[in-house]
Order: C-alpha cells, then sequence, then structure tokens
C-alpha cells in the first residue's frame, strides 16, 4: 500500500476511535466498583445493572421511549418521503424555502421551538398539550432535517423523471409511482433518514 492510499485508513480509524472511545470508557464507568482516584478502574460489577433495572420506572421509561421514536419515526417517514417527492418532481422552485424550513429546527434553541408548540396547540380544538402526542410533534420537528436530507439526497441520486415517465408509460398513476418505483429506489436513504 502506497503512502498515499495510507491517509484514508488512517484518517477513518483515528475517527471511528474519537467516536468510539467515549462509549467504552462510558460501557466500562458503568460497571466498574471505584473509578477516581486512579486511571483505571479498581473493579468490576453489575450491580448498577441490576439496581436499575429492578426499578419498575425502568422498563416503563424505556418502552415509553421507544414508543414514541418509533411512532415519531413513522410519522416524519410519511409527512417528508411523499413531501421531499412531490417538491422534487413537481415544484422544483420550491425547494429553496423548503430547504429553509427544514434547517430552521438547527437555529432555532430547543426552549423557543418548545414554547412555539405549547402557545401553537394550547388554542387547538384537539386536546393535544399534555398528552404523549405533543411529544411526537415535537420529536417530529427536530427529526424533520435528519429525515428529510437523506431522501432529498437519495431523490438527486435517480433519475425520477425517467423513473416517473416509465412507470406512467406503463399505467401507474402517481401513489402507484411512488410506493412501487421511487420508495424502492431511494430506500438507502429511507432507512438513513429513520437511523438518524
Amino acid at each position: 500500500m502506497s503512502v498515499r492510499h495510507l491517509w484514508r485508513p488512517l484518517f477513518l480509524g483515528a475517527f471511528l476511535l474519537f467516536m468510539a472511545i467515549p462509549l467504552i470508557v462510558t460501557l466500562i464507568f458503568s460497571v466498574s466498583t471505584r473509578w477516581d482516584r486512579s486511571i483505571f478502574p479498581e473493579g468490576l460489577t453489575i450491580a448498577w445493572w441490576e439496581a436499575v433495572m429492578a426499578k419498575p420506572a425502568f422498563s416503563t421509561t424505556l418502552l415509553n421511549s421507544l414508543l414514541v421514536a418509533s411512532v415519531t419515526t413513522c410519522a416524519t417517514a410519511l409527512l417528508v418521503i411523499p413531501t421531499a417527492y412531490v417538491i422534487h418532481h413537481r415544484l422544483p422552485r420550491a425547494r429553496a424555502i423548503t430547504e429553509l424550513l427544514t434547517t430552521l429546527p438547527f437555529g432555532i434553541p430547543g426552549v423557543v421551538l418548545a414554547l412555539a408548540l405549547l402557545r401553537l396547540y394550547s388554542g387547538s380544538p384537539i386536546r393535544i398539550v399534555n398528552t404523549p402526542v405533543i411529544l411526537v410533534v415535537a420529536e417530529m420537528v427536530i427529526s424533520l432535517p435528519f429525515m428529510y436530507r437523506p431522501v432529498v439526497s437519495a431523490l438527486e441520486s435517480v433519475d425520477v423523471r425517467t423513473l416517473h415517465e416509465a412507470a406512467a408509460s406503463l399505467g401507474a398513476g402517481p401513489l402507484r409511482t411512488l410506493l412501487l418505483v421511487i420508495l424502492p429506489a431511494i430506500r438507502s436513504g429511507i432507512l438513513s433518514g429513520c437511523l438518524l
């Protein structure tokens, strides 16, 4: 291997190490009996894990978190995928404003977003505030850019117009084209967005 090709694996390895070290140290700390007098832990135990898992609130909290995350992911995907498809295929002039709107959650502090959501939904006829639905809505606002960018990138990597015309020539309508032709073509972007 030449020196020119050596920097890529080194850079990738350094990045992976940089990302993995905090996770590894946290895991070691969670099974250490004591780790404050030296650079190495003094002993290992799983007592801390047993104490946390013995609490009834742990399983309830974990299940609630998984439920909110799953519902948020599905709802965001159902909102973003058709929107990104329509904007990419039918309304290319709306891309700039959509890019701006989807990056707003990065620029607005979380406290401001939370207060805005509470203010917006407190006056709605459907009671959303003080229910789990407000958590899903808030998470959707925060996760919107993480779903939108990968889906748009996947749409830009395939020739959507040609796929759409080919499906239309075979008699498929817009919804069928989206479900049976476009979604399989951009599944990597959808999966990336869901994982993010």
